[in-house]
């Protein structure tokens, strides 16, 4: 029994250690992108590495539903943020945004300037249309 046990995390563990390990830039060279916009064929043991990101649904684009990294703004200052690691559980779509403002009245003005990101986007909901949304979500 305690082998079966052993057995079964040294498994788990090598399945998430043999997974891909995908890099995200947030804002490459001070643009308001995440650099790729998209990563397709993410499944159950990959990783994807961001600075910062907040975890939002394909009809809200700017409002968190899910986890968010956190970052620390330095009024007049760079970010202060460190690297966020998630683990991808299955192969459905998430969508994701930035939620960093340029001031502190605004919640979420580098996502209202289109800083939007997807995992897994399908032909139903691509990311084109992601971005659709975001527009429709901004001019209501």
């Amino acid at each position: 029994m305690h082998t079966f046990f052993i057995i079964s995390i040294f498994a788990a563990v090598a399945r998430v250690s043999l997974g891909t390990n995908f890099t995200v830039v947030v804002g490459p060279d001070e643009t308001l992108t995440f650099s790729p916009n998209t990563i397709s064929g993410a499944i159950f043991g990959d990783i994807v590495t961001f600075q910062f990101v907040t975890q939002s649904t394909f009809g809200n684009p700017c409002q968190q539903s899910g986890l968010t990294s956190s970052f620390k703004p330095v009024p007049g200052g760079p970010i202060s943020s460190s690297e966020f690691s998630l683990l991808v559980n299955d192969t459905r779509p998430t969508w994701y945004f930035c939620a960093q403002s340029e001031n502190l009245t605004l919640v979420s003005s580098h996502c209202q300037r289109g800083m939007v990101f997807a995992i897994n986007p399908t032909a139903d909901e691509t990311f084109d249309m992601f971005q659709v949304t975001l527009e429709r979500y901004l001019s209501q």
